[in-house]
């Protein structure tokens, strides 16, 4: 695909960069007033302090906290929830001292955010650059100051995309494997990766994510790992089911929690319906992710930084109420605060994907 509209894509950038000076500044005031900035960085910093056959181990997570952090004044010690693997790089940085530790942390994310915009500007050719409302999107901006992942994901996936469309299938189905790194919002990938005839990026994604999986059986017993996330909620401040975003947290919100087995597996049944008739690899990631989101079990307000992806696609290549939608989800303040309504935008979100013309983001991308 390649998009040849009339402008460079350096100049594409300018809304952006101008309103990234405008709106980062504040973020960053915010960062260092807000006084639960890096809340769940802790999950992370003790997982890179401790032994990996102890990550999923809460009292040693209790111990490691009282001991090292509560002097800093560090009251909430979350669950490492990834697989044990994952948690081999943070020994990098996590032995530093802990604001310093998050600040890298912070950084890290930040650079991933605006990495994965410029890919899907440059090497994807979605203008993102003309559309300034990147710089308010509040889980990708508020998950950096809270201390969260899911941007690096954000990363992975579009780095995967941009190595498949260029026909570098082995490397794109491995990086794409490393967003099992969050399984819960991946799971569809493989599905859209084999309605797309990619069997060379699927097979390297089942090569590297069974080797995941092994390596982490290895550290540490599977069931331990799965103790863990039954009891996430005794560990965790605030994430009870009707707080969650998806699908789930919306039926138990309604008080109806047997909602969520009937619209689950139709919501899935719809992807695989759009998936089948999608002629466009990004286009099928980003439904791939939005379902997965809405769908699992569990989901959270942060995880919505992988939206970017769909969001993008759906300025490029929908229509006016296509790309309303789009803008209500990247314009959504408080998604931690109104869950419900964060998900009923991401439903919104998905129709607007299943309504998109068939090769419709080809078109698109050759104009």
């Amino acid at each position: 695909m390649r998009f040849t509209g009339g402008h460079r894509p350096r100049s594409r950038f300018v809304p952006l960069i101008a309103a990234l000076a405008v709106c980062v500044p504040l973020w960053l005031w915010f960062a260092v007033h807000f006084p639960d900035t890096a809340w769940d960085f802790t999950g992370f910093y003790i997982a890179g302090n401790i032994p990996l056959h102890q990550v999923h181990d809460q009292q040693v997570f209790q111990n490691f906290g009282n001991s090292e952090l509560a002097p800093l004044g560090v009251r909430y010690y979350p669950p490492y929830v990834r697989p044990s693997v994952f948690a081999v790089p943070l020994h990098l940085i996590m032995s530093l001292p802990y604001w310093t530790a998050y600040w890298l942390w912070a950084a890290a994310q930040l650079l991933a955010f605006l990495s994965a915009l410029w890919l899907l500007q440059t090497r994807l050719h979605l203008p993102v650059g003309t559309n300034p409302i990147w710089a308010i999107f509040f889980p990708a901006w508020f998950g950096i100051i809270t201390g969260q992942d899911a941007l690096g994901v954000l990363l992975i996936v579009v780095a995967g995309i941009v190595f498949i469309e260029k026909g570098r299938d082995g490397i794109g189905g491995a990086l794409l494997a490393l967003t099992l790194y969050k399984f819960n919002l991946s799971l569809l990938i493989p599905v859209a990766l084999m309605f797309r005839g990619k069997w060379h990026a699927l097979a390297s994604y089942a090569v590297v994510g069974a080797g995941l999986a092994a390596a982490s059986a290895l550290v540490e017993a599977p069931s331990k790992y799965l103790e863990l996330l039954r009891t996430i909620g005794s560990y965790t401040v605030g994430f009870r089911p009707e707080t969650m975003l998806g699908l789930r947290g919306l039926a138990h919100f309604l008080h109806l929690p047997w909602l969520y087995f009937l619209l689950a597996p139709l919501t899935i049944a719809a992807a695989a319906w759009k998936l089948r008739r999608s002629q466009d690899l990004p286009e099928s990631i980003g439904i791939a992710l939005t379902a997965s989101i809405l769908c699992a079990w569990h989901g959270t307000w942060y995880d919505g930084a992988l939206l970017a992806l769909p969001a993008a696609l759906l300025f490029h290549c929908a229509r006016t109420t296509g790309r309303v939608v789009a803008a209500i989800v990247l314009a959504l303040p408080f998604w931690n605060a109104f869950p419900q309504i964060a998900t009923l935008a991401v439903v919104g979100l998905f129709a607007a994907q299943l309504a998109l013309k068939a090769g419709s983001s080809q078109a698109h991308f050759s104009t």
